[in-house]
């Protein structure tokens, strides 16, 4: 996110931290528990202003609704792979496949 460092850090900090909890939670044969991220575009939530939303719109990026958040967590729940990542862009929900190294 341009002129937002704070925000583009975290988002990256959380997307590390759940790769290297699934990796270490299957390392320590811990199986049961599964780590996961869902990372949304945008949701029409109050955190998304309604009067932003027709500027959002006319770049491309859609605007998805909040059980587009839900339907992506269901299916990360499902797939129980340790360490996924989820995107959420309009109505796709796309687990994404990211190299991991293995030591």
């Amino acid at each position: 996110m341009p002129g937002d460092i704070a925000y583009t850090t975290t988002k990256h900090a959380v997307i590390g931290f759940v790769k290297s909890l699934g990796a270490t939670l299957v390392q320590r044969g811990q199986t049961g528990v599964c780590a996961s991220a869902l990372c949304p575009g945008f949701i029409d939530t109050p955190l998304v202003p309604k009067e932003h939303q027709p500027a959002i719109l006319e770049r491309g990026a859609p605007i998805a609704p909040p059980s587009q958040v839900a339907e992506a967590a269901m299916q990360a729940l499902a797939a129980h792979q340790h360490g996924s990542l989820w995107t959420i862009w309009g109505d796709s929900i796309r687990q994404y496949e990211q190299p991991t190294l293995e030591l």
